[in-house]
């Protein structure tokens, strides 16, 4: 009698990193805000440079929101060996703000002012090359590229002689994002991920003139905005391969 040839087992899709994939991904987000304030002339701060620097020193403080963030993402790898490489792309919402109010004495002169100021970061979107090594199920990758961010920053100045100044802006801003993650193969194309990603942004800012009118006449007084915004984001993905 013949021998029955052997069986060979079929590939098992699991252990196969290349194709489409897509995923909805959620975590927390650390965001840092470095505010950097300057005001002039001196002449105009009413008691020359060292009340411009009293208020200059109350609003060039960090400011931190943090809170959730989530939302989808989509890809494609390739896989030659145990080497695994593609292309990510994700969007997140965020939620979370920071916010402060100070009063600060003026060193010559009146009294006091008030700064008020708030942060937000409302969205972020990247887009990522991955590269990474497989140990059959397992992958671990690092991934870096382009980061895009909708930022917000608000701020007002009043004191006690009535002067006033407003800030706001809200900018889209590009910027760029590194990190890495592990990411496991489950049955039927689904894989999960554990993720970290760092996020620096252009900087924002602007240039506005303050409402004086503690002097006759009054003197312009224009206030410098600048913020960098960067930002750590530690997160969990679920993900579906569309391709096997």
């Amino acid at each position: 009698m013949l021998a029955a040839p052997p069986v060979t087992a079929a590939a098992d899709p699991a252990s196969s990193w290349n194709g489409f994939y897509v995923g909805a991904h959620a975590g927390y987000a650390w965001t840092r805000a470095d505010i950097n304030t300057t005001l002039g002339p001196a002449a105009s701060c009413g008691g020359g440079v060292v009340n411009c620097n009293a208020v200059s020193s109350v609003e060039s403080q960090p400011l931190n929101p943090r809170g959730f963030a989530g939302g989808a993402l989509a890809g494609y790898s390739f896989q030659s060996g145990s080497l695994v490489y593609g292309l990510e792309a994700d969007f997140s919402g965020l939620a979370g703000s920071a916010s402060r109010t100070v009063t600060g004495t003026f060193p010559v002169g009146g009294c006091c002012f008030t700064v008020s100021q708030s942060v937000k970061a409302d969205w972020t979107m990247t887009i990522r090359p991955r590269i990474g090594y497989a140990f059959d199920r397992a992958l671990v990758y690092a991934t870096g590229g382009l980061a895009l961010g909708h930022l917000k920053y608000s701020e007002q100045v009043v004191d006690t002689a009535g002067n006033t100044e407003n800030t706001n802006i809200s900018s889209v801003k590009a910027g760029w994002t590194l990190g890495g993650g592990v990411e496991y193969a489950l049955p039927n194309r689904w894989t999960l991920r554990g993720e970290y990603l760092y996020t620096k942004f252009a900087q924002l800012g602007t240039d506005t003139t303050a409402s004086v009118v503690s002097y006759v006449p009054p003197s312009p007084l224009v206030y410098s905005h600048r913020v960098d915004f960067s930002s750590s984001t530690a997160r969990a993905a679920l993900i579906y391969r569309l391709q096997p």
